[in-house]
C-alpha cells in the first residue's frame, strides 16, 4: 500500500511542485528517491512497532523515537559541517539511516524479549508456578503477558498467512479501505483471499 502511494507523491515531488535550480536537480532527487525508500522501508517496522503500542511498551516507543530523532540529527550535522555542499544528500542519508535504526531498533528489542519471555515461562514452569520466586530470577517485565501471542521474532514480519481451506490471506492495514467497506466497524483490518 506505501509504494503505491509513495509513487505519485514522488511524481508530485519531481514533476509538478515547483523545480529547483539545475544546481540542486540531482541532489534533490536523490533526497526525493531517499525519502520515499525509507517510508516505505519504515512500514517494514510497523508489526512491531503496533505490538509495542498494544502491549504497552511506552519505554520502547520514547526510546527508539528519541534515537530515530538523535541519529537523523547527528547524521545530518556531521556530513554538512563535513562538506556544506552536500546538505540535500545529507538529508536523504540521514533519513534513511534514521529509518533503518527504528527497523533494527523494533526487531531487535522484540527478538531479545521473546528469549527473554521464552525463559520466564520455563522458570515459571519450573518453579511449579511460583510467580514471586520467578519474578526475582527473571525480572519483573514478564509476569503479566500471558496474553503475549508471539513465540519468534520471524512471527512479526509482515507475509502472507495460510488458512484451513487452503487459500492465502493478506493483511492489508488501511483505515480508509475499512470505513468505505465498514463505516460501523473500527477495526482496520481487511482481509483479502488470493487464489
Amino acid at each position: 500500500m506505501c509504494c503505491i502511494l509513495s509513487l505519485p507523491c514522488l511524481y508530485i515531488w519531481l514533476n509538478v511542485l515547483s523545480p529547483v535550480n539545475d544546481v540542486y536537480q540531482t541532489a534533490y532527487k536523490f533526497g526525493c528517491y531517499a525519502m520515499v525508500f525509507s517510508c516505505i522501508c519504515e512500514l517494514t517496522a510497523e508489526a512491531p512497532a503496533f505490538v509495542g503500542q498494544v502491549f504497552c511498551f511506552v519505554k520502547l516507543k520514547v526510546i527508539l523515537d528519541t534515537l530515530h530523532i538523535f541519529i537523523r540529527s547527528v547524521v545530518f550535522i556531521v556530513l554538512v559541517i563535513n562538506n556544506k555542499n552536500i546538505a540535500i544528500y545529507a538529508f536523504g542519508i540521514a533519513q534513511f539511516t534514521s529509518c533503518v535504526t527504528i527497523i533494527l531498533g523494533n526487531y531487535g528489542f522484540f527478538h531479545i524479549y521473546i528469549k527473554r519471555l521464552k525463559n520466564y515461562r520455563d522458570t515459571l514452569k519450573k518453579n511449579d508456578g511460583d510467580k514471586e520466586k520467578t519474578a526475582k530470577e527473571a525480572g519483573p517485565y514478564y509476569e503479566n503477558m500471558n496474553d503475549f501471542p508471539f513465540t519468534n521474532i520471524s512471527e512479526m514480519v509482515p507475509g502472507v498467512l495460510k488458512n484451513s481451506v487452503s487459500f492465502h490471506l493478506a493483511m492489508i492495514f488501511f483505515p480508509v479501505s475499512e470505513l468505505i467497506l465498514s463505516p460501523h466497524r473500527p477495526a482496520s483490518l481487511i482481509l483479502i483471499s488470493i487464489n
